[in-house]
């Protein structure tokens, strides 16, 4: 029992953090059912009052016992205040039940999103006329926008308007196994998007700003003015766009063919601010600025160079956070840079587990939901890994009895093997998250990484952040700095492009079981614990065995819908034309058509997704019924990734005129 307890002691904040992650993953499932919270309540702290009362001798472990299980109830409680829909009157959501034609009253809330076709931004409601009303009504509530076109260049972040706009609640494509987009924006409290007509219908309301409200919106200004300034820097707008997205956070302005290159050769997490941006920069300014201390010899004698320099990168890292947009990653990585910095300060250097559990449970006792997220998903597997395993890195590079040179050779070696397995790491530990969201991961993560990382990371961020700098007082001067980091860009681009047209590289199939998460992480923290292993091969031996065993022999869901004797047919919601699986006696898969809006890869993003959540990877054949783009939009990729036994369709004189259909017949 003491032992327990000294191990419950130590880990007390992580099971803290789990206990109430716990509670939130409750309220999520239970909130579709209508049971009382009162009634939760009272059950949760009858469950409290008997633990305390079994252990009512041991008053010590009866408050470790108390303060995870309260953070339980706490967690279960929050979620059920912050999950379903605004509970507000006052929000714009219950404004808009259906599409509307509406006048409204916003703040500018963030930068300007260009893709070179559309323009994003996010409104901040404050009042809203319906059309062929009167009254202004008093509205709060973020509004996401979207015009053709450019945006007007005078209205900036934190600037008031009003703007004529169509708004409606967000949709989603009903098919199981499709991206949820309307919870996605959910997820980042958005409940209403809408559409402007012209750039003529925005206008900027003038008035006197307040200082708070000059200094809140300061960041997306200057994130505002350092896209403008990268518009002038470059001629190739596959650099600003790669810029944009390592600087400012703004992937934008990167062609949809590039990020797809990034996906498939395993590094789209790049184009991302992470932790990996945050933890290259607060690295390389704590190491300058330590060895720039040490030269003091005042310094190095009456002061800590280490606490001082610490002190300097918080408030730094923190800026380029606001720089990045604080999105949930950098966030992440700001809380656990700031607790070790915080440390270092106070002399109270602690293990990785308790950084990483504060920066869980602080993120999602202002965002919840987060927990459902993406980004918080994967990101937080990548770096549990990185530092699980980190530790266990043999350091075997300053061995006695080499030469300088063979010294040398020895810690490069070293070095890629350590760069090469952490990747692999990270890959294990996303893979199956990844799997589980996108039913897609790339296998050649570990080896790109070694590549494209020091390229980006190491050479066009860091020389890219310090031509900022010179941007107020010598704009040629910082131009020459960007051109400089753009060959890092530039060396990527052609890495993944060679590395993406491997198309064995990428992984396609249907989400794991949480039978088959249990099992794959179980085995992944038992290799982990595996400390010592006899050679190079064999520490790496059991790493491989582990993905493929999740790759060849995956345990998936199985069909929704049992095999009967009865033919099932069941009609696809691809947003236009039609889409249809017909289930046959005898276990036989045939789709009819697959149809999609122009340009939309729907084969992908909905019927793909919804055959893998049915565990169905091989189709018995594929009729189409005429070659409209309606009905044959999303079959390239099902043709390719499910493998037919034919494609039945018809001859048409129309056939000719549609570039989908002869890309499909060509396969």
């Amino acid at each position: 029992m003491k032992n327990f307890e000294l191990l419950l002691s130590r880990h007390l904040l992580l099971l803290v953090t789990l206990f109430f992650i716990a509670g939130i993953v409750i309220a999520k499932a239970t909130l579709s059912l209508s049971i009382p919270q009162y009634r939760t309540v009272a059950l949760l702290s009858g469950m409290l009052l008997v633990l305390l009362f079994l252990y009512r001798k041991k008053k010590q472990f009866q408050l470790l016992l108390l303060l995870p299980l309260l953070f339980f109830v706490v967690g279960f409680m929050h979620a059920r205040a912050n999950f379903g829909l605004p509970h507000d009157l006052h929000h714009i959501f219950h404004q808009i039940e259906k599409k509307h034609d509406v006048a409204l009253v916003g703040t500018l809330k963030s930068m300007v999103e260009y893709d070179g076709l559309f323009s994003k931004v996010i409104v901040e409601s404050e009042l809203l006329r319906k059309k062929a009303h009167s009254n202004w009504l008093p509205v709060y509530g973020d509004v996401r926008l979207t015009l053709k076109g450019i945006w007007p260049g005078n209205i900036r972040p934190g600037d008031k308007i009003v703007v004529r706009a169509t708004l409606r609640r967000p949709s989603s494509f009903n098919t199981p196994g499709a991206f949820d987009y309307r919870q996605y924006l959910a997820g980042r409290n958005i409940w209403i998007t809408g559409s402007i007509r012209s750039p003529l219908l925005i206008k900027q309301i003038s008035g006197k700003q307040s200082l708070f409200h000059t200094l809140r919106f300061s960041a997306e200004r200057l994130r505002t003015d350092i896209g403008l300034f990268l518009n002038t820097a470059f001629n190739q707008m596959e650099i600003v766009g790669l810029y944009k997205a390592i600087l400012i956070g703004d992937r934008s302005g990167i062609p949809e063919e590039i990020i797809e290159q990034f996906r498939i050769s395993g590094v789209f997490h790049i184009l991302a601010i992470s932790g990996l941006h945050v933890g290259i920069i607060a690295g390389l300014l704590y190491t300058l600025l330590l060895r720039t201390l040490l030269f003091s010899e005042t310094i190095t004698l009456h002061y800590s160079p280490h606490k001082i320099s610490a002190l300097i990168c918080l408030p730094i890292m923190v800026c380029y956070g606001f720089l990045a947009g604080m999105q949930t990653p950098v966030v992440r990585a700001i809380i656990m840079g700031s607790v070790v910095l915080i440390a270092v300060c106070t002399d109270r250097q602690k293990s990785a587990s308790p950084l990483l559990a504060a920066a869980a449970l602080i993120l999602l006792l202002f965002q919840p939901a987060q927990l459902y997220s993406a980004s918080f998903q994967l990101s937080f597997a990548a770096v549990s890994a990185i530092l699980f395993f980190l530790p266990r890195i043999p350091k075997n590079h300053t061995k006695e009895g080499y030469s300088q040179r063979n010294l040398l050779w020895n810690k490069i070696l070293f070095y890629l093997y350590s760069a090469l397995l952490i990747s692999t790491m990270a890959l294990l530990a996303t893979a199956p998250i990844s799997l589980a969201i996108f039913h897609r991961y790339s296998l050649l993560s570990p080896v790109s990484n070694l590549f494209i990382e020091p390229l980006i990371c190491l050479w066009s961020l860091p020389i890219g952040l310090v031509s900022l700098i010179f941007v107020p007082f010598s704009p040629q001067l910082a131009t020459s700095f960007l051109h400089i980091g753009g060959y890092g860009l530039q060396l990527s681009l052609s890495f993944t492009e060679l590395l993406s047209s491997w198309s064995p590289s990428f992984t396609w199939g249907p989400a794991p079981t949480p039978l088959s998460l249990t099992i794959y992480y179980s085995l992944f923290l038992f290799f982990g614990i595996l400390q010592q292993w006899e050679s190079s091969l064999g520490k790496a031996g059991p790493i491989f065995i582990l993905l493929a065993f999740f790759h060849f022999f995956p345990i998936t869901k199985r069909s929704s819908q049992p095999q009967t004797q009865r033919s099932l047919f069941e009609f696809l919601d691809v947003g236009q034309g039609s889409s249809t699986l017909v289930s046959l006696p005898g276990g036989y898969e045939f789709l009819i058509d697959g149809g999609g809006f122009q340009g939309a890869d729907i084969g992908s993003r909905v019927i793909g997704p919804f055959l893998w959540n049915r565990n169905i990877r091989h189709l018995d054949g594929i009729v189409l019924t005429h070659p409209d783009s309606d009905h044959c939009n999303g079959l390239s990729f099902i043709v390719e990734h499910f493998s037919p036994a034919f494609l039945w369709t018809v001859s048409t004189n129309s056939q000719g005129k549609n570039k989908n259909y002869q890309q499909l017949i060509n396969r």
